[in-house]
């Protein structure tokens, strides 16, 4: 009778089984992982926007009003939203009280790539939110305050496919 003896070792299957559940547990990770910085980059952005708000108050109490926002038909929305932060910003650096407020704010989200037809041979930076898209701002006069709305991390203001993900001030 002849005895064959197996070497020790694993089978193909075996090996197959663990890289499977490794993946899977990855994948999980990865996903969370995902999750936790999304909320991150959500509460900067709520961050930067009571940044803004304080900002905007200590302008309200020095002038008496708030910036106006740009109404131009001609530009685009982004563009827009570039003119009106352009014009804001400047604005809030104008009133010491306000600039002092505006110094906490994060100089990763301002940037100086639009030049507003409001405001010709301006320097001045826009607003962008934490995933580089240039913030909304509006006020008119029938607002008690201005609402400065962020696209959030889909991208898109409200869409029909998705849950909104819209931050804003409010």
């Amino acid at each position: 009778m002849v005895h064959v003896r197996h070497k020790p070792g694993f089978t193909l299957i075996e090996i197959m089984v663990v890289v499977a559940v490794i993946a899977i547990l990855a994948g999980a990770l990865w996903k969370m992982g995902h999750g936790l910085e999304i909320q991150h980059q959500v509460q900067q952005q709520k961050e930067a926007f009571a940044i803004l708000d304080s900002a905007l108050q200590e302008y309200f109490e020095v002038t008496g009003q708030f910036p106006k926002s740009i109404d131009n038909a001609a530009l685009s929305q982004e563009d827009l939203a570039r003119a009106n932060t352009e014009f804001v910003w400047q604005a809030l650096l104008s009133v010491p009280e306000s600039r002092v407020v505006t110094d906490r704010f994060s100089r990763q989200l301002l940037r100086n790539q639009y030049v507003s037809p409001e405001v010709p041979n301006s320097a001045w930076p826009e607003i962008y939110d934490v995933w580089g898209r240039p913030v909304e701002y509006a006020w008119h006069t029938n607002m008690a305050f201005p609402l400065l709305r962020s696209r959030g991390p889909n991208g898109s203001f409200e869409d029909a496919n998705e849950l909104p993900d819209d931050i804003t001030n409010r």
